[in-house]
């Protein structure tokens, strides 16, 4: 009897082990993650834990349907350690490009885009980034510009987009062969930019990053979706960053899989700008219908976060002696702007509301002032470029994207800034 009695309890033991060992990997990731949302994911790993253990618990007194549970339980995490460790061998997710090699060319949508005209060429090189094809260890200087869509340019062709143009002047100055591969990606945000600089393949030969940034970051406040992004940041599997299981490369190759086949992505920007005049036309309503003129509350957490990601950007590039250069985000947001500025404005909360222009510089105000802030506690350089840039079209063709003319005078801007840097750090 007693033998019967502790076979049942080594038993019960051997089933709930699984659990254990989950949730002191759990404990210990979460401890050691700089982030933490509870996703989807997360609450499914959750649910199923739970429902593992009802039946540990509703057949613990039947030794037959127990054993068979612990049979079920321990093939299924066999199954599950063979393919990682298969995948450890013939896959690697974490090969990461910022983009997929490509030549695109198309012509910009007429009078959507002030300042934006004729052919527009989009060429992506072998290293992922938008810039022309190169030899890496044959520049002199290699240059990386990480940010959203205002680095990207994605309606300015290659040439006269701002990375580009700099690379032509810093040569031209120096007498040297300066690369500057363009990383910046449409919607991303500080901690896509950490993922980037912490995944990317090539990005440890580049001797200079500059990022600009702060707008993506105010878009996540103003739709109070930074979790909901955080959970993508996760997702890709970012290093140090998320819960045991999120960095196994069995869960990215299903992850790449289900979005694939099952999430139905809506592409917002199509190559010829016509989306601008649809995203207008939905602010006006907006506004029509409720126009907000007050900074909304939350702002002092979302800058501290904000702050505390630029702190991880910036320590990323101590760490492997990169060279920082933070530029301040620059817009056409001001108060009292004329009816034919506001008409090329499309930022909005909602098709149910939206912000004024003066309520939307005050909070991408205090993202810059966070920027100039952390570059000055970190002693890192900063270009403060939102004041230096007029607020009309002769620089921006919407909010905050630059015309062929606007990535001329960054492109000067920042080729006399990182000019007077190499004199400096003689």
């Amino acid at each position: 009897m007693k033998m019967k009695k502790n076979l049942k309890v080594i038993l019960i033991l051997i089933a709930l082990l699984p659990i254990f060992v989950h949730t002191i990997l759990l404990g210990i990731s979460v401890v050691k993650s700089d982030y933490r949302p509870f996703g989807k994911f997360d609450l499914i790993i959750f649910a199923v834990v739970l429902v593992y253990l009802f039946c540990v618990i509703f057949v613990r007194n039947n030794r037959e349907h127990l054993i068979r549970l612990i049979l079920i339980a321990y093939a299924f995490i066999l199954a599950v350690l063979l393919c990682e460790a298969f995948l450890n061998f013939v896959y690697n997710p974490d090969s990461y490009m910022p983009l997929r090699p490509k030549h695109r060319v198309t012509s910009a949508e007429e009078n959507v885009m002030p300042g934006i005209s004729g052919r527009i060429e989009y060429s992506v090189n072998r290293f992922g980034v938008r810039g022309p094809e190169v030899k890496l260890d044959e520049a002199d200087i290699r240059i990386l510009a990480i940010g959203g869509s205002t680095v990207e340019c994605l309606y300015v062709t290659d040439k006269l987009s701002w990375p580009w143009r700099l690379q032509d002047k810093l040569s031209e100055r120096l007498g040297k062969n300066v690369f500057v591969g363009n990383a910046g990606i449409s919607g991303h945000f500080t901690l896509d930019h950490i993922y980037l600089l912490r995944n990317y393949r090539y990005v440890e030969e580049f001797d200079y990053i500059i990022l600009m940034s702060g707008m993506n970051d105010m878009g996540t406040f103003l739709r109070k979706n930074y979790n909901d992004r955080a959970q993508a940041f996760l997702g890709k599997g970012a290093s140090g960053s998320s819960v045991y299981y999120r960095n196994m490369k069995l869960y990215k190759v299903c992850r790449k899989i289900f979005n694939r086949y099952f999430i139905l992505e809506t592409v917002v920007q199509d190559p010829w700008g016509r989306w601008h005049e649809a995203r207008r036309q939905k602010r006006r309503k907006a506004l029509e219908n409720h126009t907000i003129r007050q900074v909304p509350a939350g702002l002092k957490k979302a800058i501290w976060i904000y702050r505390n990601n630029l702190r991880k950007i910036i320590n990323i590039c101590k760490d492997r002696k990169q060279n920082l250069l933070m530029v301040t985000q620059p817009s056409m947001y001001r108060k009292d702007l004329p009816p034919g500025l506001e008409k090329l404005l499309w930022e909005y909360v909602s098709e149910e509301e939206a912000y004024t222009a003066e309520v939307l510089e005050k909070i991408l105000e205090a993202y810059n002032t966070a920027t100039i802030g952390v570059c000055g506690e970190e002693e890192i350089p900063c270009i403060d470029l939102a004041s230096m840039l007029p607020k009309d079209t002769s620089v921006f063709y919407d909010d905050c994207h630059f015309n062929i003319s606007g990535c001329e005078i960054i492109s000067e801007i920042l080729a006399e800034e990182l000019v007077e840097l190499r004199k400096k750090s003689r």
